[in-house]
């Protein structure tokens, strides 16, 4: 037994016989055939059935009674219970005896041959490291059909594998074309612990991206292994998704929205930390969007610098409206579309198609066809425990009487086709008496606050989805506190006083950072009368436009508690209509505004305070 090694491999192997052609022995075997040895190699067979489990020991049993004739100090450790990816490797790193200790998956088969001696090179200079290049066997399946073939003196000869393209796995090359601390990295075993170890997620996905983010956060001089050269073998996915709300929770804790390792093996560490904004693209898209702000239209060159100055200033689009116009080009289907639908001259469009063909987010072939490059999936949904939301009853006095189901899907859809690819938002609800928290709060996308007066409301809210900020507020009270979301929506009193109240409070809460902001309004053109006009032109007066106009966005039905029930039904029946057949309230427009750095002190003083509820003065 070796009492002091320089490195303990630590093998994490699961059902490797059903699921990835026996692929352990070829692991193993790379890792015997490795010129430096004199290193610990610990095998945490961690599969879920029994009878996998007994096959898989049988196959790294034969390897390692070989491994067991040379220098090489080897053993198994079987987790007997169904844990987690993470706790099965912390339990072989406890069992360690190396300074270091390298990870591997089985399905990852070493194509360095002196990788090992490689990493000792590293280990001089940094306690940890990931990122060697990765390649892909393919087709799909084809190394399960030839896994036995490839046992020989060098089986990697014959072995088909390549560079992850757009069309593999999910869709993603610049990620899958590295390897991350799990299935192959180090990581000194002193500083590992510190660090917690890797978490206890159900299954693979992100349990190696938070152990480097905390392993960053402790020492950001990280190596990057990119003269060494692995191939995994190309399986179908099992990681699960929801693991990535935990990783999100635990990132938030520090303030951060997301770890990018692929940054840091690119050489752009200073942007592998993105901090936790109001509004977070797809950072694919991020990424496209930030060589669109260095470019220029086709109609002004280089040493033209005022009128690029200008066109910077001015002209570019915002991400809103890139993000837009990226959705109306992947729904065109050809330039020519994509042109008529676009409300630009082709000058203008130049930069933005460059921008996304530079990125690899589009081909535009040579008839025109544009063909997309990239898979944009939104987070996995938070659970919603049991409520009574159906059957809520509003209070009359604090509240008007909610849409139908069919606008709250309506207004969900909106939001989401407002900002298309987007991974992160803060969106907040000034007022909820439609009760679409219950409808958005769910989602894990969007961070969601309630700003609400009836008490009891917030208390369902808050039963039913602890994910979401629910306050209890007064609105002719000044706010105390700042929610910094992105936008929000209101559904606000139908009056000139109420609409611009509930919108104060709802710019109150708005990010205060740089850039365009647009928010949402709901109401009735015909109940506001013009006053529609007088809010419009004080909206204005303090920054704020009118962007744009969705017609007959939302209806209510009539509600049987409400006197307008009364009203209609008196109406009908004295013109001899059956009452029954109105269940239809009202309709109510959308109301897209836009602003910039509004004026809430000069809004402030143009509101009526006593007269929020008031139609008529």
């Amino acid at each position: 037994m070796i009492k002091e090694p320089l490195f303990s491999v630590i093998v994490l192997s699961s059902a490797s016989n059903l699921k990835k052609g026996r692929s352990v022995r070829h692991c193993l075997d790379s890792l015997y055939r490795q010129k430096q040895g004199g290193f610990e190699l610990i095998v945490v067979e961690n599969s879920r059935l029994k009878s996998q489990k007994i096959q898989n020991l049988a196959v790294i049993s034969s390897v390692l009674n070989e491994a067991r004739r040379s220098s090489i100090s080897a053993r198994i450790i079987s987790i007997r219970k169904d844990f987690s990816p993470g706790y099965a490797r912390n339990a072989g790193a406890k069992k360690a005896c190396g300074k270091f200790l390298v990870f591997m998956d089985d399905d990852t088969i070493l194509l360095t041959k002196d990788a090992l001696a490689r990493l000792s090179k590293y280990c001089q200079q940094r306690s940890w490291g990931f990122g060697a290049k990765r390649f892909w066997t393919f087709p799909l399946n084809w190394f399960e059909k030839h896994s036995e073939d490839l046992l020989g003196e060098n089986p990697l000869v014959s072995m088909q594998y390549r560079k992850p393209v757009p069309t593999d796995r999910n869709n993603n090359p610049e990620i899958a074309g590295f390897s991350f601390i799990g299935n192959f990295g180090y990581c000194q075993r002193e500083l590992f612990k510190v660090s917690g170890g890797f978490p206890s997620f159900r299954d693979y996905g992100f349990e190696d991206d938070l152990l480097m983010y905390k392993l960053y956060k402790l020492d950001p001089d990280v190596a990057v292994l990119s003269d060494i050269s692995v191939v995994h073998v190309n399986h179908k996915l099992c990681w699960r998704k929801t693991n990535l709300i935990p990783y999100l929770k635990y990132l938030s804790r520090d303030n951060i929205f997301w770890f990018h390792p692929y940054n840091i093996v690119n050489g752009r560490r200073d942007l592998a930390i993105e901090k936790k904004g109001a509004y977070h693209l797809d950072y694919r898209v991020e990424n496209a969007y930030q060589q669109y702000l260095n470019s220029a239209p086709a109609d002004i060159k280089q040493k033209d610098k005022k009128s690029l100055l200008i066109w910077h200033k001015k002209h570019q689009l915002n991400r809103i409206d890139y993000c837009l116009m990226l959705y109306r080009l992947l729904s065109a289907g050809t330039i020519e579309n994509f042109v008529t639908l676009s409300h630009a001259d082709f000058d203008n469009l130049i930069p933005f198609l460059k921008s996304l063909t530079d990125a690899g987010l589009i081909l535009i072939n040579k008839d025109g066809s544009i063909r997309k490059r990239f898979i944009f999936k939104t987070f996995p949904n938070h659970e919603i425990r049991k409520t009574t939301s159906r059957s809520f009853q509003l209070k009359q006095k604090l509240n008007q009487f909610p849409c139908n189901a069919l606008s709250r899907k309506r207004r969900y859809a909106f939001i989401r086709s407002r900002y298309p690819f987007t991974d992160y938002l803060k969106f907040a609800l000034i007022g909820d008496d439609d009760l679409l928290a219950f409808d958005i709060g769910r989602l894990a996308w969007i961070e969601l606050s309630v700003l609400e007066k009836d008490i009891d409301l917030i208390r369902e809210i808050r039963k039913a989805l602890p994910s979401v900020n629910a306050v209890q507020t007064d609105f002719c009270l000044r706010q105390k506190t700042s929610l910094a979301v992105q936008s929000f929506l209101t559904d606000p009193p139908y009056t000139l006083n109420g609409a611009l109240l509930f919108i104060l409070r709802g710019l109150e809460q708005m990010d205060i950072s740089p850039g365009v902001k647009e928010f949402y309004v709901v109401l009735n053109r015909h109940m506001m009368g013009r006053n529609f006009d007088k809010l419009c032109q004080i909206l204005a007066d303090c920054a704020i436009i009118l962007f744009e106009t969705v017609g007959n966005f939302s209806q209510y039905p009539l509600p049987n508690e409400y006197p307008e029930k009364q009203r209609a039904e008196t109406f009908l029946n004295l013109i001899g209509i059956n009452s029954s057949i109105l269940k239809t309230s009202s309709s109510s427009d959308l109301f897209i505004f836009r602003t910039f750095k509004p004026n809430l002190d000069k809004l402030s003083r143009q509101i009526d305070f006593k007269k929020i509820y008031t139609h008529y003065h």
